[in-house]
């Protein structure tokens, strides 16, 4: 297993067009205060990053955020229901 996959940003599982939210956007950023202590980043560059990081929507663009990082790299959603699922469960809701 890569590095890549074993911190949660394997571009192999789910779409990386799935949307992110706070909890994966707070895991970029603290991720990337790790490589700011290591040294990795200086302050502009973190400043710059975290501030990519709020503006990201798509597990994607926050995962381009540290193509040059090795890991710590952010936990990512997984797809757990399908679409299909989903409906199903709001119309048995709705009954």
């Amino acid at each position: 297993m890569s590095d890549v996959e074993d911190h949660g940003s394997d571009l192999s599982g789910p779409s990386p067009e799935l949307r992110i939210g706070t909890p994966e956007r707070r895991a970029a950023e603290d991720a990337l205060e790790t490589h700011l202590s290591e040294k990795r980043l200086n302050s502009d560059e973190f400043d710059q990053r975290v501030e990519a990081c709020a503006q990201a929507g798509t597990r994607a663009e926050l995962l381009r955020i540290f193509a040059d990082l090795p890991a710590p790299h952010p936990e990512m959603p997984s797809a757990a229901v399908a679409p299909t699922e989903v409906d199903d469960d709001i119309s048995r809701q709705l009954r």
